[in-house]
């Protein structure tokens, strides 16, 4: 994973919160990164592998939730993914779970 430039990147990014458009916090970055790397290891791969195109990246996000690693109610790990997805090609992966 290329983690210096995707919070490069999330740092730029902005998102409806509280009610406001604003650009997302270090924490907030942060917090996504951690997930990134909690997938890395709970998978054992590198997720710029994950990245290559739509079906695969479809793919993983089923493998997240076939994983049961995260509640279906909250799904910080497969935001966090769909957020790298879209910082490695540019497109949007809408929430599919």
């Amino acid at each position: 994973m290329r983690q210096k430039e995707f919070k490069q990147w999330m740092m730029g990014e902005q998102r409806y919160y509280l009610g406001k458009w604003d650009y997302y916090t270090e924490n907030a970055v942060d917090s996504r990164l951690s997930c990134l790397l909690r997938l890395e290891s709970y998978f054992k791969i590198d997720l710029d592998s994950k990245v290559l195109n739509f079906e695969t990246a479809k793919q993983f996000l089923t493998d997240i939730r076939n994983a049961k690693i995260e509640d279906l109610a909250h799904t910080p790990l497969s935001n966090a993914f769909r957020h790298y997805y879209k910082f490695a090609t540019g497109e949007t992966i809408e929430k599919i779970f």
